[in-house]
C-alpha cells in the first residue's frame, strides 16, 4: 500500500463508518514491538548501572567565626580520606573568601564548602 506520498507504508483500516466518509487508518511499521522491547531493555540496563555506579552527592557548608578552625577541619578531614593531600596543620592560613574540598567515598561525593570569615 502506498503512503500519502506515495512512499510504501504498512497501514490496516481501523474504522470506516459510512461508505464514501472519513476513513482511519492506524500505523503500524514492522519493528514496533522490537522498538518497545529495546526501549524496555535500555531502561532495565541503565537503571541496573545507576543503581551500581550511582553516588549520592552531598554539599557540606562550613560556617564559623574568625579563627575558629574551618579550614583546618577541611584539610585534617582531606588529608585523613584522601591519604595525605590536605595540607599540614602548620601551613593552613587564614580563608579570604572560600575554600572548596572534595571527596569521594564509597557511596558518595561529599562537597564542603569553607566560607572564610577573614575580609583581608
Amino acid at each position: 500500500m502506498l503512503g500519502g506520498f506515495g512512499f510504501p507504508c504498512s497501514c490496516r483500516l481501523v474504522e470506516q463508518s459510512v461508505p464514501n466518509s472519513m476513513i482511519v487508518f492506524q500505523d503500524t511499521l514492522p519493528g514496533d514491538a522490537s522498538r518497545d522491547q529495546a526501549g524496555a531493555m535500555f531502561s532495565l540496563f541503565y537503571g541496573l548501572w545507576k543503581y551500581m555506579f550511582h553516588k549520592d552527592e552531598l554539599r557540606v557548608l562550613i560556617l564559623g567565626v574568625d579563627k575558629a578552625g574551618k579550614t583546618t577541619l577541611l584539610e585534617k578531614l582531606k588529608s585523613i580520606y584522601l591519604k595525605g593531600e590536605g595540607l599540614p596543620l602548620d601551613r593552613v592560613v587564614p580563608t579570604i573568601g572560600l575554600n572548596i574540598g572534595r571527596i569521594e567515598d564509597a557511596n558518595a561525593k561529599l562537597v564542603f564548602w569553607d566560607l572564610g570569615g577573614q575580609v583581608r
